[in-house]
């Protein structure tokens, strides 16, 4: 549920209210609603929220005698468990920064998995899984909100790879979210220069 109030600290009667949340959605506000001093006037409304989610509002009214606009802002976040599983390259001398990467075939990549914990709850145990590897790595490790942990591993690839990534984790009562994520890597061979040599008689 969310609690929208509205409260007057002037000494003037504010009228011709209107609010928007972030996603520029309306409040419904009776169109008569005048908020006299020291007044406080409550709107409740419900949302599903699966994610974390900040709520923003910005509520307008004017002054009933001689129309001054006023504004005021409000904003609330709203936590749930939740995770952000990323996939990024690079290579042995640089730092993983992007979701696609170029080589050449038997260059080492380096892939970084790496999963944020931006809910409100902590993970305890951790599924990682790659299909293009085959990969299935599991471990312990207690997530708290706001924290990230990461796994690394140096591939030499031939081909051009796509990998579809899932992170699984489990809450301390048993259940278990999951998060996924893709990245490429190009493998393309070397570049050529031809070079023509021409000749005459001098």
């Amino acid at each position: 549920e969310l609690c929208f109030r509205a409260y007057n600290p002037s000494p003037y009667a504010l009228i011709g209210h209107h609010a928007v949340t972030s996603d520029d959605a309306p409040l419904p506000l009776p169109d008569d609603l005048v908020l006299a001093p020291q007044e406080v006037y409550t709107l409740t409304t419900a949302e599903i929220v699966t994610e974390p989610t900040t709520f923003n509002l910005v509520w307008t009214a004017r002054t009933a005698t001689r129309s001054i606009p006023v504004t005021a802002t409000a904003a609330a976040a709203v936590r749930v468990p939740h995770l952000d599983a990323s996939l990024s390259f690079g290579r042995r001398s640089n730092p993983c920064q992007s979701q696609t990467l170029t080589v050449t075939p038997g260059t080492p990549v380096v892939y970084c998995y790496t999963v944020l914990n931006d809910g409100g709850a902590t993970f305890t145990h951790h599924q990682l899984s790659d299909a293009a590897f085959a990969l299935e790595h599991a471990f312990a490790y207690s997530l708290t909100p706001d924290l990230a942990v990461g796994l690394v591993y140096t591939r030499a690839l031939t081909t051009t790879t796509t990998s579809q990534v899932t992170w699984s984790a489990s809450l301390t009562d048993g259940r278990v979210l999951s998060d996924t994520t893709q990245g490429v890597v190009f493998v393309v061979p070397p570049s050529l220069i031809e070079v023509a040599v021409l000749l005459d008689g001098a």
